[in-house]
């Protein structure tokens, strides 16, 4: 069943409905470790659970693989009621068919971005499966196609309906001349299954793309536990809404709607006076729970925000030259753009000396300098520069002294949770271990967590230098390679490895050094290319190769569709399909695959053909229709010739309508005219003036040649 998140209410109902029959008396929350909002949206339930006093138990999952492995065996064997919710993950598989067999009296409730939906989950009978899908996010319900039967069938039955439908086939023939009917279930049952096909078929092929941020989605559970909306829950719903924006994963259109619905909230309640009380009751409620005072400041504000990547966290030059919206517009990895860089410091009226000291170190009167200036700089060098949009809506969360931007969260829990890969740490404690790390940086207010976010910020700014050091050079060295026959850009990075290879080894860091060497690329070549980008990362120790999808440009008011979600996945699971890659480790994102570096030719090869044939398709499809338009088009214009051709003909007839022998009385009446009217206009006008022309004699002209004449 798929229902809206203000139906959030009497869901909770039926689940604390069910407790007095369960051991636990609580939920199990099932989370996963890839995305910020995901720590955003655990945050918030957890805080809520705990404020209610609600028995939890919670499970970090990496993939599909932990997912499942976790589902076997927390419920094996279970059959008393319990509720299994799921954060960011089980969306794009039905969870019933992750569960063991023998597990019964289990309801879902899943809270996931990750797009596309498992059909399974549109059955308004189903009650036990639950998952969110609000009105205004980017996939709407009546995409979805319905739950059906026939989605469940095995090979071996989809198999025999193909056979009892030949068999039909054969039967008719041979009864067909003794003219007795022949069944056609069979086929009926081989039509209904094909035309399912052909519907999946069309709703996958959309690709893969996210949705509403999960943190929104739980923001009316959130606050129905906390009593109402307060810092606990929109501090969160501001973080996730940002890291969708600042990973590309969402239109301008959708983030300005989500956005507008979140600053109603903040305004609501930081605006007023009930907003002093309410952070007075917040404090309270912090110093019972966790012994920490927190300030009562705190506050979250609307501001207008620089793309300039953590300017509050380092120097304004530095600030600049890494940033992911400057550095590809200015090209900062060479001396040139470093150059021009300095020149715009220049014209805000900000030393060189200055620029290059920390943020914090700035004097009062240099920092309004550097706002009040760099737009009327910008406005300057708009055309030159290309800083159309360097300022954009978000969110900042001031405290004590100092303002921390929800921007600034997501790049530093971006880099807690990737700490684990560049160490060269795997395993699943050592996850988690910065998954609850990254959540604590989630609080900037307080004293542990303003460390976790100094830590992350830390290791953020490296990040970032390597991804555009490394990143220019790629740029510089043409790295990415357009195939014009499969319509797609190539970028390579197990054949020359980078500098700083291990940083791009986990999924966040490898999109955002593709996001980079795309942006970069653009504004070096004279023709961008709009084709979508295969990035394959470097080698890491288990040997196999990190596979993503990219898009090449952004959409304004759609979901950010990528079509390699469905690519990958159809190349994998083809029956004749070799290629080693590491099923153990398949994403909750379809456009994320690890390939065996082996196996990494021949699978871009086949994602080449699969591409090839798709753009065939499409061309083919196009072609069709255009003749089918054309068709249209003659049959119309053959209904009305015969048409037309009658009424010229009735014309012609009506015109030639008197006979011959009266056209001398007719040439006899209009002379015998003429010869008055003479007669007329001599007496009036004397015996010297010229007689009046005949009226069928003047010459028409349209009054828009008159006009041009006259002009």
């Amino acid at each position: 069943m798929i229902i809206s998140s203000q139906q959030w209410r009497v869901l909770w109902e039926a689940i604390t409905d069910d407790f007095p029959g369960s051991t636990e008396k609580g939920l199990s929350v099932i989370f996963s470790l890839q995305e910020v909002e995901t720590v955003c949206a655990v945050k918030m339930l957890l805080a809520g659970l705990k404020m209610q006093d609600v028995h939890y138990t919670a499970y970090p999952v990496d993939n599909v693989s932990e997912l499942r492995s976790t589902l076997h065996a927390l419920l094996e064997g279970s059959q008393e009621f319990r509720t299994v919710v799921l954060v960011n993950c089980g969306a794009g598989h039905f969870a019933r068919d992750l569960q063991p067999a023998s597990a019964q009296n289990v309801r879902y409730v899943v809270v996931d971005s990750h797009r596309p939906v498992c059909p399974k989950y549109n059955d308004a009978d189903d009650i036990e499966c639950v998952l969110l899908l609000d009105d205004d996010d980017p996939l709407s319900l009546q995409q979805i196609p319905p739950a059906s039967s026939l989605d469940s069938i095995t090979e071996e039955e989809r198999q025999s309906i193909i056979d009892g439908a030949e068999r039909e086939d054969q039967e008719e023939e041979e009864q067909s001349q003794d003219g007795q009917p022949v069944s056609r279930e069979w086929r009926d049952k081989l039509r209904a299954l094909r035309a399912r096909q052909r519907l999946l078929s069309d709703y996958f092929d959309m690709g893969s793309s996210y949705g509403k941020p999960s943190p929104l989605l739980l923001q009316p559970l959130a606050e129905e536990l906390a009593g109402r909306a307060d810092l606990s829950v929109l501090w969160p719903c501001c973080v996730g809404l940002t890291d969708q924006w600042v990973h590309q994963r969402v239109s301008s259109e959708h983030y300005r709607l989500w956005y507008a619905k979140l600053c109603s909230d903040v305004g609501n309640y930081f605006g007023d006076n009930k907003g002093a009380q309410g952070q007075q009751q917040q404090q309270q409620r912090d110093n019972n729970s966790t012994g920490q005072r927190a300030p009562s400041t705190a506050r979250v504000q609307a501001e207008r925000e620089y793309r300039i990547m953590l300017h509050r966290h380092w120097s304004l030059f530095d600030a600049f030259a890494y940033s992911s919206y400057v550095a590809p517009r200015l090209q900062t990895w060479r001396q040139a753009g470093r150059e021009t860089l300095q020149l715009l410091f220049v014209h805000m009226g900000i030393k060189e000396a200055q620029a290059k000291l920390p943020y914090t170190s700035l004097q009062q009167h240099d920092l309004q300098a550097f706002h009040g200036k760099l737009q009327e700089a910008l406005e300057k060098s708009r055309c030159r520069l290309a800083f159309s949009d360097l300022a954009c809506d978000g969110f900042a969360l001031h405290h004590s002294r100092q303002v921390t931007a929800a921007s600034d969260v997501v790049h530093a829990v971006t880099a807690l949770l990737t700490e684990h890969t560049v160490a060269e740490v795997a395993g699943d404690r050592q996850s988690s271990a910065a998954f609850w790390h990254a959540v604590e940086a989630i609080d900037a207010h307080s004293t542990e967590g303003w460390k976790q976010l100094q830590h992350g910020i830390k290791m953020a700014k490296c990040m970032q230098q390597a991804i555009i050091q490394d990143g220019g050079l790629m740029v510089t060295d043409r790295m990415l390679i357009t195939n014009a026959a499969a319509k797609m850009q190539e970028l390579f990075l197990h054949t020359s490895p980078p500098t700083n290879a291990r940083e791009f080894r986990h999924p966040l860091t490898l999109l955002r050094l593709a996001q980079y060497v795309r942006d970069a690329t653009k504004v070096a070549r004279l023709r961008p290319c709009s084709y979508p980008i295969l990035v394959v990362g470097p080698e890491d120790s288990q040997g196999c190769c990190l596979v993503l999808g990219l898009r090449a440009n952004l959409l304004a008011s759609e979901a950010q569709y990528n079509i390699f979600g469905r690519t990958f996945r159809s190349v994998l699971e083809h029956p004749d399909c070799n290629i080693m890659w590491d099923d153990s480790r398949e994403a909750f994102d379809s456009a994320v695959v690890y390939v065996n570096k082996a196996s990494i030719q021949g699978f871009c090869s086949d994602i080449r053909s699969a591409l090839c044939e798709a753009a065939r398709a499409a061309e083919e499809a196009r072609q069709q229709e255009q003749q089918q338009k054309q068709q249209q088009q003659e049959q119309q214009q053959g209904r009305r010739r015969p048409r037309d051709q009658a009424a010229g003909d009735g014309a012609a007839a009506a015109a030639a309508g008197p006979a011959e022998g009266s056209r001398d009385s007719q040439r006899q009446r209009t002379s015998e005219g003429a010869a008055a009217a003479a007669a007329a206009s001599e007496e009036l006008l004397g015996s010297d003036a010229e007689p009046a022309e005949a009226a069928g004699d003047e010459e028409m002209v349209p009054a828009s040649d008159a006009e041009d004449d006259e002009q």
